[in-house]
């Protein structure tokens, strides 16, 4: 295999979580994690990029991912959700999450996942694994659009919201993306970000909020 090959083959696998999850949206994001596993696992090098955590200091990681996930809940719970939805004609349908109002049992259920497998597990694949080794692997100046790439996948993998909810979620996912970038690329303050606007939204459905 040539040098050129086998950049090319690191590249494919660096975008083949995005085609699984384009693919088949919701259900292909556990694909992608399978990928993503995998590659990690026998390319040692897309580990250190992958996995970067720490932004200045883990109090200050921690800090400006709660105070960048409160904006982005309050931007896009005030202003830009009713928008985007008066705009595609239909509300956001979080159905399938189930409804958990009231039901304390189901809502530390739907927390745990979206804490553990939406705040960690999707910034992993969609931040760490797409943006962070994609730019190792295709440059500083790809990294804009890897973020674009990403929130697009990111927006219809949560196709089962509807159209409101795959344009919401992308372009949540477009903010958590260049706010990734602007943190030098680590992962623990976009992490505590996701997991702040996941908080707040499975806590809005138990109250009834939602």
């Amino acid at each position: 295999m040539t040098r050129d090959t086998g950049k090319a083959l690191l590249q494919f696998l660096c975008l083949l979580p995005l085609l699984t999850a384009l693919v088949l949206p919701g259900v292909g994001v556990l694909a992608s994690l399978i990928v993503v596993a995998a590659v990690v696992l026998f390319v040692k090098a897309a580990r250190p990029h992958t996995f970067a955590m720490v932004h200045r200091s883990v109090p200050a990681s921690v800090a400006m991912g709660l105070i960048f996930g409160l904006a982005v809940t309050l931007a896009f719970g005030l202003v830009l959700e009713p928008l985007i939805e008066r705009a595609a004609g239909d509300p956001i349908d979080l159905s399938a999450l189930g409804n958990i109002e009231g039901d304390f049992r189901a809502f530390l259920l739907l927390l745990a996942i979206g804490l553990l497998f939406g705040g960690v597990i999707e910034e992993v694949i969609f931040r760490g694994y797409v943006i962070g080794w994609g730019t190792a692997l295709f440059g500083a100046r790809a990294a804009p659009w890897l973020c674009v790439l990403s929130a697009a996948v990111f927006g219809i993998s949560h196709l089962y919201q509807g159209v409101a909810g795959v344009v919401a979620t992308g372009l949540i996912g477009l903010c958590f993306g260049f706010f990734y970038l602007w943190t030098g690329r680590r992962l623990l303050p976009v992490i505590v970000a996701h997991m702040t606007v996941n908080a707040v939204g499975v806590t809005a459905l138990y109250l009834g909020a939602g």
